[in-house]
């Protein structure tokens, strides 16, 4: 995998989640991107690259957001694991795969973001809470924009330069 194009293109993508945001939102709920762009790289990338690629994507979200260092980077590599195992058994050229798969692992993000607050609220009083029901609805608008964004990025796969791991 070429690690210049994936840096430049996860720097877009982070900048654009996190200044654009507002922009981006839909009846109140902010689609993923960084999660659409870690499930494209869990399809398509060699598992140690998918790792690596989740842990620096999470790191640059975990930086912006205000959940603490290491959250969305453990949060992203497990869902990259998951991607790259998921892979195996799923077709990864449908359109239905893109809406499915993003659908999934949304959803085990928001199970472990869930626990994630649900041990630090035991311990540590002042966390804010989390909602369960706008991020329900962010990763279903996530899904429905993981079609087009995938289906552009698989247009540009060859800048990546993915080996057949």
């Amino acid at each position: 995998m070429r690690w210049l194009p994936f840096a430049i293109l996860a720097y877009l993508v982070v900048s654009i989640q996190f200044a654009l945001g507002g922009i981006l939102k839909l009846n109140e709920y902010t689609p993923n991107l960084v999660l659409i762009l870690m499930i494209f790289i869990g399809l398509h990338a060699p598992l140690d690259a998918v790792l690596i690629a989740a842990f620096a994507l999470g790191f640059m979200h975990d930086v912006i957001s205000l959940h603490g260092i290491g959250t969305y980077a453990l949060g992203y590599s497990l869902v990259a694991a998951l991607a790259f195992q998921l892979r195996g058994i799923m077709y990864a050229d449908h359109v239905a795969t893109h809406l499915t798969i993003t659908i999934i692992l949304g959803f085990v993000l928001i199970c472990y973001m869930m626990l994630r607050h649900w041990v630090r609220s035991f311990y540590f009083a002042g966390e804010p809470s989390i909602s369960f029901w706008p991020q329900i609805s962010a990763v279903l608008v996530s899904a429905f924009l993981a079609v087009p964004a995938i289906h552009f990025l698989r247009k540009i796969r060859r800048t990546f330069a993915f080996s057949n791991k």
